[in-house]
């Protein structure tokens, strides 16, 4: 960006997740340990190169454009200070690869182990995250409910954790995680951008446990819906417990996400609707090559 802006070459900001689009006085968990930072960075560019340039949630904001991965029907009511483009997701229609085909150690997924009436919960917390003491509750939680159970556990270290779960559980290494979210009834997930926005273009109601960094971030955005979300968000410290109560809270939790018309079955449909409306990706080529067009300054 300082390179761009003494060139006077026109540039675009594009936020890998929605942290671009952190609000003024949120919490963020880095920002917790640093609060001075993004001040600091501001100050930085002032006195070193004199750029003025604004940074929200880590990420610079452009004066030509700046892209955020979603639309207002999920980020309904935010305000939009710096005019950040709500590009939709960013997902190809037509994957390079088919989605079906895993790496070469591990097994093809097997499609035909799944629950033929889709009454089905995946769950995965993604490749960071590496604390998995509530998969047994997750377990213990659907065990009643008369649901299947569907684990990513490639990112599992201590394999311990998942045998001789109770339930009818379907434990992969390799999950094709967009085409099968397309096929579950319930999204068990740490909140992380890519899995958020995967689950919204497909319309599967989620049930968000953060960790980390932007994880709270997506769950922000959760909150703010509040009836209209298209999930539930438990606190992780509140499930490692395991005991009974949490046992009880996910359960309540699971049943709620499993009603193929609950309120949040209904408003993934309907942000779904507005993520398969604007293909992300076309729009920002779009808007990056209509910017790269312009002249230098």
């Amino acid at each position: 960006m300082v390179a761009l802006e003494e060139e006077g070459i026109p540039w675009v900001s594009m936020s890998p997740g929605l942290q671009i689009l952190t609000p003024e006085g949120f919490q963020d968990p880095l920002l917790k340990f640093d609060p001075t930072i993004e001040r600091d960075l501001e100050a930085m560019l002032l006195s070193n190169f004199g750029l003025r340039v604004p940074i929200v949630g880590m990420q610079c904001i452009s004066p030509y454009a700046s892209i955020a991965f979603t639309t207002e029907a999920f980020v309904a009511g935010h305000p939009n200070p710096h005019g950040i483009v709500l590009a939709g997701p960013s997902i190809a229609s037509k994957p390079a690869h088919p989605v079906t085909i895993p790496p070469k150690k591990f097994p093809p997924f097997p499609w035909e182990r799944l629950r033929k009436d889709g009454r089905i919960v995946y769950a995965s917390l993604g490749t960071l995250v590496t604390d998995h003491r509530f998969y047994p509750v997750l377990a213990r939680a659907l065990a009643d409910l008369d649901a299947q159970l569907v684990l990513s556990s490639a990112g599992i270290v201590d394999r311990s954790t998942i045998e001789g779960l109770p339930g009818d559980v379907l434990t992969i290494p390799f999950v094709p995680q967009l085409e099968l979210l397309g096929r579950v009834a319930a999204f068990v997930t740490h909140g992380g951008a890519n899995s958020v926005m995967e689950s919204l273009y497909q319309g599967t109601p989620m049930l968000l446990v953060p960790f980390f960094l932007d994880q709270y971030l997506q769950a922000h955005f959760f909150e703010r819906l509040g009836k209209e979300a298209p999930g539930i968000t438990i606190d992780s410290v509140t499930l490692a417990a395991g005991d009974d109560e949490a046992v009880g809270r996910l359960r309540a939790a699971l049943s709620a996400l499993l009603e193929p018309e609950s309120t949040y079955a209904r408003s993934a449909r309907r942000i779904r609707e507005s993520y398969r409306q604007r293909p992300g990706h076309i729009v920002s080529v779009d808007l990056m090559e209509d910017i790269a067009r312009r002249p230098r300054r």
